[in-house]
């Protein structure tokens, strides 16, 4: 039951946002040189910051603030990084995938010749769940 509460809190803002980027799209047609996404960033910054919105919208906003905005920026530079190496063609895309597979098998096999455990020999960010916290040493 709690997840259909939170899932009604979310609504108003999502709805919103979601309005708004549909605004973003046909706004986008009208233009080629600026991005739905850059246009919905703008717009959103300037009503947040003139317009006093309704508390029950807040919820939903910061989650789509803050998940949200997020996939919508790390799609957007995939789109672009994906339609550049199409560009290049399907050869360099076999390279691109053999350098980075070598470059991991590579540091791999490095950290077993040291002697280093299969998780302290991965290259950092392959690890499936990985923290980003400092690391804290306790003195003795």
């Amino acid at each position: 039951m709690r997840r259909w509460s939170n899932l009604a809190a979310l609504t108003p803002g999502v709805a919103l946002c979601a309005l708004g980027a549909a605004v973003a799209l046909v706004a986008g047609r009208f233009t080629s040189a600026v991005s739905p996404l850059l246009i919905a960033i703008v717009a959103g910054a300037v009503l947040a910051n003139t317009v006093a919105l309704p508390a029950k919208l807040q919820p939903g906003l910061a989650f789509s603030a803050k998940r949200l905005l997020r996939v919508g920026i790390a799609l957007l530079g995939l789109q672009l990084m994906f339609s550049d190496i199409i560009g290049l063609g399907w050869g360099v895309i076999a390279v691109v995938v053999a350098i980075v597979f070598l470059g991991i098998a590579g540091t791999m096999y490095a950290g077993k010749l040291l002697g280093l455990r299969l998780r302290t020999a991965r290259p950092r960010g392959t690890h499936r769940h990985e923290r980003t916290r400092p690391v804290h040493h306790r003195l003795r």
